[in-house]
Parts: C-alpha cells; sequence; structure tokens
C-alpha cells in the first residue's frame, strides 16, 4: 500500500498474513486509512522541519542585519526587535519586544502622520509610501533623524521595518544650506560693494576727463573707454576691443621704448606702468 500525500510518494506500506491469500474489503480500506494517516504525519514532520529551516535562517538574517529591525503588530505592538533597534533606543530587547509600541519611540509632531501610514499600509491595495522620514526619541530624550524603511509581511498584519540614523546627514546638509545663504547674501552685499565703486569710478575718471583702457594679457582682450576713443579722435563704436587696436595706434618711434617699459613691469622689475608715448 503506498504511502502518498499530495502525489508526494513517502513509503509503502506492506502486511504478511499466514495461510491467507487475498485481504478482506474492510481490512483494505484499514490498511488504506493506515496509510494515509502516516502520510499526513510524514508531510506534517516534513514542513515543521521547513519551518524550523526557514525560522533559523530569518532569525539569523534578522538578528546579523546592520540596520536597527523591528517586527510591528496590528496594534502597533513590537514583536521583535534586534540588537541594533535596542542600541538606538537605549532599551534592552527583552524590554521591547511584546512590550513597547513603536509610537513611543516618535516625537508628538510626527506621530499622527506616522500612524496613518501604518494604519493605511494595512489595506487592500495600498499606496502608502514604504520610505519617509521622522524624528525618533531616544531613552534620553535625544532626538534623533530617521530614514524609515518599511513593507508587509504577506497575508500577515504584520510589517517590518528597518531605519537608518540620518542625523549627522542631515546636520552636515543644514549646515551645507546655512552657509550658501550665507555666503550668497555676503557675494551680493560685495557685488553692490563693487558696482557702487565701479560707478564712483566711472564718474570720477569722466569728471577729469581721464582716458582708460583695460587689457587682458592672457587673452588679449582689451577695453577701451569712450573718453579714450574721443581723445584719439575716433567714435567708441570704431574700436576693435582687443590690444592690438592699441598696437596699431602706437607710433612707430616710440614702440621699442615702450615695449622695454612693459616688459620690465611684466617682469616684476617695476611696480607700475608708466610710459609717455604717441599715438
Amino acid at each position: 500500500m503506498p504511502i502518498v500525500y499530495k502525489k508526494n510518494i513517502y513509503g509503502c506500506l506492506s502486511l504478511s498474513f499466514d495461510n491467507k491469500k487475498s485481504i478482506t474489503d474492510n481490512e483494505h480500506t484499514f490498511l488504506e486509512n493506515i496509510a494515509n494517516c502516516l502520510a499526513l504525519t510524514i508531510n506534517r514532520i516534513h514542513l515543521e522541519n521547513e519551518y524550523r529551516r526557514t525560522a533559523s535562517t530569518y532569525k539569523t538574517i534578522f538578528e546579523t542585519t546592520s540596520a536597527p529591525t523591528i517586527m510591528v503588530e496590528d496594534d502597533t505592538i513590537i514583536s521583535k526587535a534586534n540588537n541594533k533597534f535596542a542600541e538606538i533606543t537605549e532599551f534592552s530587547v527583552q524590554e521591547i519586544e511584546g512590550k513597547m509600541k513603536w509610537t513611543e519611540f516618535v516625537v508628538k509632531e510626527d506621530l499622527e502622520r506616522m500612524l496613518k501610514h501604518h494604519k493605511e499600509r494595512r489595506q487592500p491595495k495600498s499606496n502608502e509610501p514604504i520610505s519617509y522620514e521622522f524624528r525618533f526619541k531616544r531613552r534620553d530624550g535625544e532626538i534623533r533623524n530617521i530614514l524609515i524603511n518599511v513593507n508587509m509581511i504577506p497575508k500577515t498584519k504584520q510589517s517590518i521595518a528597518s531605519l537608518m540614523d540620518i542625523t549627522e546627514i542631515k546636520k552636515n546638509a543644514d549646515e551645507l544650506k546655512e552657509y550658501k545663504e550665507k555666503l550668497e547674501i555676503l557675494v551680493e552685499k560685495r557685488t553692490k560693494e563693487l558696482s557702487d565703486a565701479k560707478e564712483k569710478l566711472d564718474l570720477a575718471i569722466d569728471g577729469a576727463n581721464l582716458g582708460m583702457w583695460d587689457w587682458n594679457i592672457q587673452t588679449g582682450h582689451a577695453k577701451y573707454s569712450k573718453i579714450w576713443a574721443d581723445i584719439l579722435g575716433y567714435k567708441y563704436e570704431e574700436l576693435e576691443q582687443n590690444v592690438k587696436t592699441w598696437e596699431k595706434l602706437l607710433n612707430k618711434d616710440d614702440q621699442m621704448q615702450v615695449q622695454n617699459t612693459l616688459m620690465e613691469n611684466l617682469e616684476g622689475k617695476t611696480v607700475f606702468y608708466e610710459s609717455e608715448h604717441r599715438l
């Protein structure tokens, strides 16, 4: 008689009788019932062994993960907590499991939002976020910024939550934001000061009727003032804004003297570049 449960064959039941060539229908039914009972028992033992292996694997993963992790019941009780979670709370695992609610670790201002997520997540076809931030309250009253990831355990009302302490990240980000805001204010203030100074300088130059030009030695770009153009009898629009304009206008007889004076200044031999020449 085969010992079978849902197409799984676990063995065969065999009996022998002295001086008997066949068994009755009642005896056959009896043996069949025994085989079915054995199959159910063996299957249950296999399932229990598989459950133990799965539970052991799950427990190992739960305990050795580097993130603070908890299992949460429908009534917000923490039914399971690993050592990392105990560390961040400053409670022991024994004080937490089956006794404390996760709501005890949430600051008052964030609690309503967190409870909404908890409740809605347990509804069919929930669209609640699985990752979000909240403020975590430790045993000593210290507040930490936490990024939480939560998922439901399929076919249960339980959820698994893992936490990441982002307090230092948030602190650095806030400090960087504050520094950026201060820097923007400083730059804006400095820009206005430079703009005001330039305006005053332009007024002073115009008042003194001085011709000015600014030369970028690296790029060759030069900017000539309107008065500079007027002094030389040109319209401002006629002058190309580069150093070649000045070179073309320089008197040939003065070129060597001007070049030598310029080189001395570029080599650091003189503090200022000062030259008298004809254009």
